[in-house]
């Protein structure tokens, strides 16, 4: 049997930028132990699991055979919002946050830092306010209108990065395991992949595609698709209703499980981007 578990440790033990010895010692066990993951040689206990995934700020499930694959390549961020007709865009506020918090939130969960927004010329001037405090710890966000995208397709984004993660339309997806579901989505970027059930605007695929996408408006077109697990919570932004909606969920989910919910700045630090 394949011990793909040991790569995937070793992976995320350097993204965290902890040594075998430091990673050991908040386990509870000797470097050599840990050497003997990351060279296939044995296997975690069952016991360690747990507390594994919690120091490598990942799922459970995605320290197991290829889970983080798609952190051997290098990935991008695109948020492309339309022109909206209802008064809805990134300065929308969600109670202590904004629509642009929210939905910067979903490239962080995956360790994208290199973002590109392109939005409606009347949010430029709120994105570059907002994007100052996120961008002190090492994110790159550059935010163009619709029309000068047109004239900026090689941009920083695009240099970088051989894949794109494109995010299209303003929506909130909310449930366990989002994260190592959109781990999932980018291990194979020569596919163009979409999420069904329910229905999400991300499009997951290699740069020339995406490229492609935003040039011929083909966001809403059939691409293969990832099913996603029951157990998510999705609306879809595009009234003031859904909005209040949103904002009141958000307010539950906090009070509840006493936690802040798609905050830029706590998912930095909490993932060590």
């Amino acid at each position: 049997m394949k011990n793909d578990i040991g790569k995937t440790i070793k992976l995320l033990r350097t993204r965290a930028n902890l040594t075998q010895s430091e990673l050991a010692k908040k386990i509870g066990i000797t470097d050599k132990a840990v050497s003997k993951w990351e060279r296939g040689l044995s296997y975690p206990d069952i016991t360690y699991i747990s507390k594994l995934a919690i120091i490598l700020d990942v799922d459970s499930d995605a320290l197991f055979i290829e889970e983080n694959k798609h952190m051997s390549t290098t990935w991008g961020g695109i948020l492309y919002i339309p022109k909206s007709e209802k008064g809805i865009s990134l300065k929308t506020k969600l109670n202590n946050k904004s629509l642009f918090d929210l939905m910067i939130s979903y490239f962080l969960l995956v360790n994208i830092n290199d973002i590109l927004i392109v939005c409606d010329e009347s949010d430029i001037s709120f994105i570059k306010k907002s994007k100052k405090k996120i961008c002190d710890y090492g994110i790159y966000i550059e935010v163009v209108s619709h029309k000068e995208y047109l004239l900026k397709e090689k941009n920083v984004v695009y240099k970088n990065n051989s894949n794109i993660m494109l995010i299209y339309g303003l929506f909130f997806i909310y449930g366990v395991g989002l994260t190592s579901t959109f781990q999932r989505a980018m291990m194979d970027s020569s596919k163009i992949l979409t999420f069904d059930n329910p229905r999400i605007p991300i499009i997951y695929g290699n740069k020339a595609n995406i490229i492609d996408i935003i040039k011929n408006n083909h966001f809403d077109k059939e691409y293969e698709t990832y099913k996603m697990f029951r157990g998510y919570i999705k609306i879809d932004l595009n009234s003031k209703k859904n909005v209040k909606k949103c904002a009141d969920l958000i307010t539950e989910l906090e009070s509840i499980g006493n936690i802040d919910i798609y905050n830029p700045i706590e998912i930095i630090k909490n993932r060590k981007i």
